[in-house]
């Protein structure tokens, strides 16, 4: 290796390591959803989520176009990293009383992936193309999360939670 490529080589963070420690975490709780419910239903529930959280693991590949060491995206880092915890903690209960937890701690870090790749267009390290179109994934994601809130909150015994749940995912 010449010595402009081992310059040019970047070695991961331990910020990253333990993104990807999380996120094992959130996977690993899948599972925990599957085994509340072993029925197709159940399975296909546990894929849906098992999807969600393998999108939300394309949130490092944005940190390829920037800095790792930069501050500010160490504190967005940090900042994804716990949301994710959150939904990785809410992941067995995401279709009962974890719902709201799920749903907004998920659209949390989304939105902070967005504004990472937002950022790294305006320095000219991604494509504003690809920017806009992850940014219609987030919003029809935004809004299939209130529907998500609704749909679990009508499971409800509660007639309140259902009442609020559902004019609350209609804002």
């Amino acid at each position: 290796m010449s010595v402009p490529d081992a310059a040019a080589e970047r070695r991961t963070t331990p910020v990253e390591l333990f993104w990807d420690l999380v996120f094992v975490f959130a996977v690993t709780q899948v599972s925990t959803l599957l085994s509340h419910d072993l029925s197709w239903a159940g399975l296909g529930r546990a894929m849906l989520v098992l999807a969600l959280v393998w999108w939300a693991s394309a949130f490092v590949w944005a940190t390829n176009a920037h800095d790792p060491d930069d501050p500010l995206v160490r504190g967005v880092l940090f900042a994804a990293i716990i949301l994710t915890f959150v939904v990785a903690l809410a992941i067995p209960g995401a279709f009962g009383d974890e719902a709201t937890v799920f749903v907004v701690a998920y659209a949390g870090v989304r939105f902070l992936h967005l504004g990472l790749y937002a950022d790294a267009s305006r320095r000219g390290n991604a494509s504003l193309a690809a920017i806009a179109g992850f940014g219609v994934t987030v919003a029809t994601r935004s809004a299939t999360a209130r529907a998500w809130r609704c749909a679990a909150a009508l499971r409800s015994t509660s007639p309140v939670t259902r009442a609020s749940a559902c004019s609350w995912s209609a804002r």
